[in-house]
């Protein structure tokens, strides 16, 4: 045996569940089991292994995408081949994927639990023909049909029959500020939650990235928040450099003191933004010289917590993902130039302005009622009152643009 230290037994003893791995950082109070036991019997009978040696070269192959994508795109060929009864690759015929766009034509049409979104079922689909596209070149397997990707290709009509997804609740930000301003704030805990919150709106960021950005990466001076994907979770990998979104102060001001109040205990540069409870239970252990640094928390856990201390005194609950949703609609509400929205959709992460309009920002039902019936009242518009002096001085502009003189 190993006599463990003082040192681990506090290490231990400070976990939320000790039945974790050493480097886990996840605050949840929930049971993680360590997936430890015995059994006497294994039922195998629905396993397949024919495939696996092929599955592990793509694997080889798809080391190009991240992690999660590499998840998504395996779940898919995992479920092709169950739909396909386990058969080998190297076999399969137009029939055999045709299976497989038969039973996601299904979901979508199913109106009870089988269900699945237009979203996942699309996905799905892709994934699994960018497989096919990539396993009609390996050895053993040129001979199959050529147009097996194509079987995968479902119908517009089959999109159109699935059920509409019920538009997203976001706040807006005067509600956003409110919920803030009443979050509690007597403890560390809670000043870590408010400032969570806080940047979520200030920058438009996505939860993985929130919990992964370290104390340089926000930069008080230039007023941006710098997502520098090569350390920071960021989506597709995607590095941004993001300006903080012209609302409300307090939300500035709130990231700023948790930053100052973070570097008055001794935080550096490399430590993470926002230390997991750990850290902040023993303050002192912060200001040690020659500590390690503050890693980044593992999951996500502590912005989704942020939130539901935000919310927990209104009936309305919201997710860590409507702040961007709440800042996409309020691109739409101001009377911003062209290039003024492109820069909004280009802090938001988003290429083009089409990505915000598709899946950020989207009317209500009720709001779109209101729009309506605005525009159904025979309102009289104001004139605008100008004095002859303005006038005047427009005219003579206008006149010198011209080239012209008055006589």
């Amino acid at each position: 045996m190993k006599i463990s230290s003082q040192a681990d037994r506090d290490y231990f003893a400070a976990l939320t569940n000790p039945n974790t791995p050493v480097d886990s950082r996840h605050e949840e109070n929930g049971a993680v089991t360590g997936g430890i036991g015995s059994k006497s019997e294994i039922d195998i009978s629905g396993l397949s292994l024919i495939n696996d040696r092929i599955i592990y070269d793509w694997q080889d192959y798809a080391g190009r995408h991240s992690e999660k994508t590499i998840d998504r795109h395996l779940a898919a060929i995992r479920l092709g081949e169950e739909l396909m009864g386990g058969k080998a690759f190297d076999q399969l015929t137009t029939r055999d994927v045709a299976k497989v766009r038969d039973y996601l034509k299904q979901c979508l049409e199913a109106r009870d639990d089988t269900a699945k979104s237009q979203s996942t079922v699309s996905h799905t689909a892709s994934h699994l023909a960018d497989f096919l596209v990539w396993l009609l070149k390996q050895d053993g397997h040129k001979r199959l049909p050529k147009d097996l990707p194509d079987y995968l290709k479902l119908p517009k009509a089959a999109y159109a029959a699935a059920l509409p997804r019920h538009s997203k609740a976001c706040p807006d930000l005067d509600e956003a500020e409110a919920l803030l301003s009443a979050m509690p704030s007597k403890s560390i805990m809670h000043r870590r939650a408010r400032a969570i919150f806080a940047i979520a709106f200030l920058g438009g960021l996505r939860a993985e990235t929130i919990v992964s950005l370290r104390l340089c990466h926000f930069d008080a001076e230039r007023k941006v928040i710098v997502q520098d994907a090569t350390v920071v979770r960021a989506k597709n990998g995607k590095s941004n450099i993001v300006n903080w979104f012209p609302i409300a102060d307090c939300f500035k001001e709130e990231v700023q003191h948790w930053v100052s109040s973070m570097r008055a205990l001794g935080c550096h540069d490399g430590d993470a933004l926002f230390p997991s409870e750990m850290w902040l239970s023993s303050p002192r252990s912060i200001g040690v010289v020659g500590r390690a640094l503050i890693e980044p928390m593992a999951t996500p856990h502590a912005v989704a917590q942020a939130f539901r201390i935000a919310c927990r005194a209104v009936e309305q609950k919201y997710s860590p993902h409507s702040a961007k949703h709440t800042l996409a609609a309020e691109r739409d509400r101001r009377p911003l130039t062209s290039i003024q929205r492109k820069a909004w959709s280009d802090a938001l992460g988003h290429e083009n302005e089409a990505t915000t309009e598709r899946h950020y920002g989207k009317l209500s039902d009720e709001r779109r009622c209101e729009l309506f019936e605005e525009m159904g009242e025979d309102v009289p518009r104001k004139m605008i009152a100008i004095a002859n002096e303005y006038k005047i001085a427009l005219m003579d502009e206008l006149l010198e643009k011209l080239g012209l003189s008055c006589p």
